[in-house]
């Protein structure tokens, strides 16, 4: 590595939990699809290391910057004020206009 810190995997690693909630909702169990990951989640602990997928929003990631952006987080607000100074496109998790 190159002295910064891991951001973003990009392998077939992807975030469980999205995963496995995305396949409940297709199956139909929308209601619980949820809870439904988080107990399937806890049951796949030992296997499954919690890292934070890029284009997965997680929205039980409490420290979400850090967990995808890293180092890069104050680069892309200002990026983001540059080209979106609006805040036109925006998500819960998207970066925000003001760091």
């Amino acid at each position: 590595m190159n002295g910064k810190s891991k951001v973003a995997i990009i392998d077939d690693e992807v975030d469980m939990r999205e995963s496995v909630t995305q396949w409940l909702q297709l199956s139909g169990f929308e209601p619980v699809a949820f809870e439904s990951a988080e107990l399937a989640l806890k049951t796949l602990a030992p296997d499954f290391d919690g890292s934070a997928y890029q284009n997965f929003i997680d929205p039980t990631l409490i420290d979400w910057k850090q967990a995808y952006y890293a180092e890069n987080f104050g680069r892309l607000v200002e990026v983001k004020r540059t080209y979106d100074p609006r805040n036109v496109f925006h998500f819960p998790q998207s970066i925000p206009v003001q760091a």
